[in-house]
């Protein structure tokens, strides 16, 4: 499925299985995304990556509009990370010009979800600043979004056999995840601590935080 900038509308298809191949795992956070929400509200969601048959046909069932912006696989975030960061410039700034345009919607645009799956952990520091600065404009009191930390490089969103893989994610049901490793293999990793990425990603509070194996950890997050 390619990025989609302007977003579509969803209708209801026949739920899928998870194909061959497609790992199932367990989700303790994501029914407290959707706590409270109703299938007939009217909903704006942000997939960061390029989304899934699964995530589609999971948010089938809401009146709603998803936006999946593809930053996993965006040319700006992953061409030379080391120059982008060690230089005598605002080692920010570039990342600024970055998501400038790569979270370029409407005016008018409020996301009620973000997905952001693991993809906090291939940001480094300037970048994660950059990239809330960027997407506040498009937030609400209410937003809430979801998605995974990592405190050292070999873990959590990272294959478990072969943790040099990158993973994608799908909404499968509201409390498990369909994983499949990321096709165009490897991104770098920047592990953050709690802290640092409470620090660093101004737009949202961590709500809530549940460790997981190897130094992970699943996170709901709301809208400052």
């Amino acid at each position: 499925m390619k990025p989609r900038r302007g977003g579509a509308d969803v209708r209801p298809p026949d739920s899928p299985s998870p194909p061959a191949g497609v790992e199932v795992r367990q989700t303790l956070l994501l029914p407290l995304l959707l706590e409270g929400l109703d299938e007939s509200d009217r909903l704006t969601i942000l997939d960061v990556g390029d989304g899934v048959p699964e995530t589609v046909a999971f948010f089938s069932r809401f009146r709603c509009r998803l936006h999946f912006a593809g930053l996993f696989d965006a040319p700006a975030l992953r061409a030379e990370p080391v120059a982008l960061t060690q230089t005598d410039e605002d080692p920010q700034a570039p990342f600024d010009a970055a998501f400038a345009e790569l979270l370029d919607f409407s005016d008018e645009t409020r996301f009620d979800i973000v997905l952001l799956w693991d993809f906090l952990n291939y940001l480094p520091v300037p970048a994660l600043r950059a990239f809330s600065q960027a997407l506040r404009p498009y937030l609400h009191r209410g937003t809430r979004a979801h998605g995974f930390g990592a405190f050292k490089a070999s873990a959590p969103g990272m294959a478990r056999a072969t943790p040099e893989i990158a993973l994608q994610f799908g909404a499968l049901d509201e409390n498990r995840l369909a994983v499949r490793p990321r096709q165009g293999g490897v991104l770098r990793g920047y592990p953050h601590t709690r802290t640092v990425l409470a620090d660093a990603l101004g737009c949202f509070e961590i709500a809530r935080g549940t460790l997981l194996r190897e130094g992970g950890m699943e996170l709901l997050l709301e809208a400052r």
